[in-house]
């Protein structure tokens, strides 16, 4: 543990992909930085794994884009099918990706972080704390005051401006009495991941069942993630439940490898406001967007991106300088929701008349006069 008495510049809380991008941006401005993190290992269920042009762009500034390229897929465009009345499935839109142009990947979540780890130790070897837990956070005139807990015990540390990215959770958010602002757009989801046939492409397949939805996502090695819209009150399904949903929606039943199946709560929120004197919020602490869409990752380290910079300042000034911050991570936050609230409202269990209106509306956009609106929606350039 870091000596008390001599306050870090930068301590971050938590070391998911927000915690790891940020300080490897701070690390690279010669910046101290302690991040601490409470998992003594990387998550082992399926996790994000989308990755925008945006996202691209914040990666390659943390000197990790080019490895990311190197093992990524990339998508090469996807499909939008729809159960018509006779129960059979009409493709209604189909969007291709030029191969010249920016275009989404797919790398699981779990290397991505362990890229940035091991970016962030080449940059400053031992910035990484794992199996530490924040227990407080307390903003003062000239530092914050933190209490942390390791295998060791409980010990006070200090630091001139600290950054919570703890998750959608944060019980430290609780603590600096920043309020979790609910908004609209939930759902209730599971996924699992399956072998993908030889000749598969790489391609994103939804289809808008009258029961739910299920998405098909191309992943590396082989694989594809499949996620199913579950009812408010459905229990979670094991991997054969799964399937047998896939099989009575599509007509296809994947063989989903044991130990991957999860569900999730799609859910929305935004903190207000993000910062209290030294101590602001970054990632799924500060906004929680709805999966589905995958701009989490797009977005979190965006704001790293404004962050980073706003730290800089405010080290230099001696004061905390995160108006601007807060502003714009704000906006982008609400721009993500009313995108994510758009994709799930496409995804819902329908019938009738609402079948029929977001059928058409499919149909126009999947008209080629359409496409660069299209792409717009749906490939992430700015966040």
């Amino acid at each position: 543990m870091a000596n008390a008495a001599s306050p870090t510049p930068v301590v971050i809380i938590g070391g998911g992909p927000n915690g790891l991008l940020l300080a490897c941006l701070l690390a690279q401005r010669s910046i101290g930085v302690r991040v601490l993190e409470q998992r003594q290992n990387l998550a082992a269920r399926p996790r994000a794994f989308g990755i925008h042009p945006a996202a691209l762009d914040a990666l390659d500034a943390a000197g990790v884009g080019t490895q990311v390229r190197a093992e990524a897929l990339a998508i090469g465009g996807g499909e939008f099918s729809s159960e018509q009345r006779s129960g059979a499935r009409r493709v209604l839109a189909v969007l291709r990706f030029d191969a010249n142009s920016p275009r989404p990947l797919v790398l699981a979540q779990q290397r991505v972080e362990q890229l940035l780890a091991e970016r962030l130790d080449a940059l400053q070897p031992g910035a990484l704390e794992r199996g530490v837990t924040v227990v407080s956070v307390t903003p003062h005139a000239e530092v914050v005051q933190l209490v942390v807990r390791d295998a060791h015990g409980e010990h006070p540390a200090t630091a001139r401006f600290a950054v919570v990215c703890d998750g959608t959770r944060s019980a430290l958010r609780d603590q600096l009495g920043v309020r979790w602002q609910r908004r609209s757009g939930a759902g209730q989801y599971a996924m699992a991941d399956a072998p993908a046939e030889p000749r598969d492409e790489p391609w994103v397949r939804l289809h808008g069942a009258r029961a739910g939805v299920v998405e098909s996502f191309p992943l590396p090695d082989h694989r594809r993630r499949w996620v199913v819209g579950l009812g408010s009150h459905e229990p979670a399904p094991t991997e054969p439940e799964l399937a047998a949903l896939v099989r009575e929606r599509l007509g296809e039943s994947p063989e989903l490898m044991e130990g991957t199946a999860s569900t999730f709560t799609a859910q929305q929120h935004l903190a207000h406001p993000l910062a209290r004197g030294r101590a602001v919020l970054l990632g799924d602490a500060a906004h929680e967007v709805s999966p589905i869409g995958g701009q989490g990752l797009s977005l979190g380290w965006a704001a790293a991106r404004r962050l980073a910079p706003a730290l800089e300042r405010s080290l230099r000034d001696g004061e905390p300088r995160f108006a601007a911050y807060a502003r714009s991570t704000r906006r982008a936050a609400l721009r993500g929701h009313r995108r994510a609230r758009l994709f799930m409202r496409v995804g819902r269990a329908a019938s009738g008349a609402r079948s029929r209106a977001r059928d058409a509306l499919v149909l126009v956009l999947g008209a080629p006069i359409f496409a660069p609106i299209a792409r717009h929606l749906v490939v992430l350039h700015r966040a």
